[in-house]
């Protein structure tokens, strides 16, 4: 055997076991991929850091079926659970900027709210300090944060 037949058959076993590789290795995460669960993307994750969790919300027996709203046994849908408005308690850690607040919920998660517009114009004139007691009332917002409606001084 000459020396180009023995690096032609070397040539080709290299390229096999690449392609095979290739292969194997694809399939694999072809599998997981399909293995994997959808998330869930209703408003009663849970304990998602730095969320508001309410149970009256995540037992509604509320099924979506095939994109179809069912009511649970609250009559509420899952689809207007989302736009409820949450009431909360903390403490106003200050302005972030002309639009967000960062607040200290009660269960200790650190999160900012965006100002609806009538807040965005009158929020200076509420005189918050940071460390101030507040009650604030908000809608989550798939993907954003949360748009802050209500906020009061707690005495």
């Amino acid at each position: 055997m000459g020396i180009k037949k023995v690096i032609a058959v070397a040539c080709i076993l290299v390229l096999g076991l690449g392609l095979a590789g290739y292969f194997v290795f694809s399939q694999t995460r072809i599998r997981t991929d399909l293995a994997r669960k959808p998330e869930n993307d209703s408003i009663s994750m849970p304990n998602e850091a730095g969320t508001a969790h309410d149970e009256s919300l995540s037992d509604t027996g509320a099924s979506d079926a095939g994109g179809i709203s069912v009511p649970g046994q609250d009559g509420v849908r899952k689809d207007e659970a989302k736009d409820m408005p949450v009431t909360a308690e903390g403490i106003f850690n200050g302005r972030i900027d002309s639009n967000f607040i960062e607040v200290e919920l009660e269960d200790g998660a650190i999160r900012s709210f965006q100002l609806n517009d009538d807040l965005r114009e009158s929020f200076d004139d509420y005189g918050f300090e940071p460390g101030d007691r507040i009650r604030l009332s908000y809608r989550e917002r798939e993907g954003q944060n949360p748009l802050l409606e209500k906020i009061e001084e707690i005495q």
